[in-house]
């Protein structure tokens, strides 16, 4: 009695024994049976015929994705310090308007800080300027830590100084949106709106990107980093920022981000919910804006209008704040 012979198809032929292997790599993590064999063109991939179908499928899904184009890198422009510059600037600015509450000899508080009502009738340096105070020294940290982390993350997408400046853009967007809303009874400050702000700048970078890079996965990737700036913008935004480091140090709570201001009392908040949202939603669509624009910026000449319009901004605020005393 002789052995059964089955049928075998040759699934393809390469005169490289090196493209045969790699063909064989992919059968192989397949479990699909097969060997190669010599022939008069070159070296055969062989298959019992059975399998044949399901091997031509799987070579040719392999070919397909070896078209593909490489996925396109996302852009970095290196490591930047401009949210370190960031922190230094508002806690020296701590330093010198001292914490709300306090005697605030200086104005600062009286000239600045965003109160809802005078923003709309008028005073909307106040959207500004109210982004550089804060409640206590606890409240000024936490503010430089995450403007070290979200703001430098920005600057390597988009270079230091217009990090920077997108990161302004976002806390006046966001404090104008907060005004608007409340219209009177209350008083914000802190930088948190703008750290909030390149969050949602980063998200809005990432979304415009991969659209417009049409990269693999775009539309889902897309909502993903949507996703993850909300779970941050939830966890973060909800409660007060380093608040168990504040306790761990001593120092009791941070203090009041905002104010809800009546003609004799006041309650105090621990967070600016709708502050935090409105500068989060800014960030998104300033970075959907910079991101279309992102190459037209590059370069150094570009960084320096950056730096230039950031500090006339804030400098033009506490100008016409001064000017109030």
């Amino acid at each position: 009695m002789t052995d059964e012979v089955r049928p075998t198809a040759v699934v393809r032929v390469s005169p490289s024994g090196a493209q045969a292997e790699a063909w064989s790599l992919v059968l192989l993590a397949l479990d699909i049976p097969h060997e190669i064999e010599s022939v008069a063109t070159g070296h055969a991939l062989v298959v019992p015929a059975p399998f044949l179908r399901r091997a031509l499928k799987a070579l040719d899904a392999e070919d397909a994705e070896a078209k593909e184009p490489p996925p396109a890198k996302m852009p970095d422009r290196g490591r930047s310090y401009i949210g370190v510059a960031i922190a230094i600037v508002l806690v020296a600015m701590y330093v010198v308007s001292g914490p709300r509450g306090g005697a605030d000899a200086g104005g600062w508080f009286r000239t600045g800080s965003g109160v809802a009502e005078r923003i709309m009738h008028g005073e909307w340096w106040r959207v500004v300027t109210a982004l550089t105070l804060h409640s206590d020294w606890m409240h000024a940290i936490g503010n430089g830590l995450a403007s070290i982390i979200f703001v430098g993350a920005v600057g390597r997408w988009l270079g230091g100084n217009w990090a920077l400046f997108a990161t302004l853009l976002s806390g006046v967007l966001g404090n104008a949106i907060t005004a608007l809303v409340y219209r009177h009874s209350h008083d914000v400050v802190g930088a948190s709106t703008a750290t909030f702000g390149a969050l949602g700048i980063l998200v809005g970078l990432q979304v415009a990107w991969r659209i417009r890079a049409r990269a693999a996965g775009r539309v889902g990737r897309s909502f993903l980093a949507l996703a993850v700036g909300m779970g941050l913008l939830a966890m973060l935004g909800t409660q007060d920022s380093f608040e168990m480091l504040a306790q761990a140090l001593g120092g009791g709570g941070s203090g009041s981000h905002s104010r809800l201001v009546a003609p004799t009392v006041f309650v105090a908040s621990k967070v600016d919910l709708l502050a935090h949202a409105a500068g989060f939603v800014s960030g998104i669509a300033v970075g959907a804006l910079f991101e279309s624009v992102r190459k037209r910026l590059a370069g150094r000449g570009g960084q320096a209008v950056g730096l230039l319009l950031s500090v006339a901004i804030v400098v033009g605020g506490w100008w016409l704040a001064r000017g109030r005393l």
